[in-house]
């Protein structure tokens, strides 16, 4: 069981944002189940990461942080969208640096996948676009051939 308190005591500032970003999408989704599926959480505290893939668990993390995400949004009301947004697009960043697939098409953007099915039923028939590969998120892209 995961000890919430001891957790929230010493939550980074990356993985409590991964709390309110999710709590946004709840918000705007209406549905904590909705969110769970379509925008699950990634932290990066090894003892958070198990909450992931952790229904149970993560909804007593959620609802053990809601003071503190309440707190949040009271101290940040004139700035929360901006520090919200920021923090999407250094989560989105990361998501995408993981990735190890991906497609650039022929207007220049790469787009980033998460499985090989994914880039290539992205790739398309027309030949204009390259499908890419790399080992892991420190190599190099390789354009991958049929």
């Amino acid at each position: 069981m995961t000890d919430c308190a001891a957790i929230l005591a010493s939550i980074s500032t990356y993985d409590f944002m991964e709390l309110v970003a999710f709590e946004s999408k709840v918000r705007h989704e209406g549905s904590r189940e909705y969110a769970w599926e379509n925008y699950p959480p990634v932290f990066r505290d090894p003892r958070l990461i198990p909450l992931e893939t952790d229904r149970e668990g993560f909804g007593r993390l959620y609802r053990a942080s809601k003071a503190l995400r309440d707190r949040w949004w009271a101290d940040h009301q004139g700035d929360s969208v901006d520090l919200h947004n920021a923090h999407v697009g250094e989560a989105r960043t990361e998501e995408n640096r993981r990735c190890v697939w991906a497609v650039r098409f022929a207007h220049s953007n790469v787009f980033h996948c998460k499985t090989e099915r994914m880039a290539r039923s992205c790739n398309g028939d027309d030949g204009e676009n390259v499908l890419l590969r790399r080992d892991d998120a420190d190599s190099p892209w390789v354009e991958v051939r049929a």
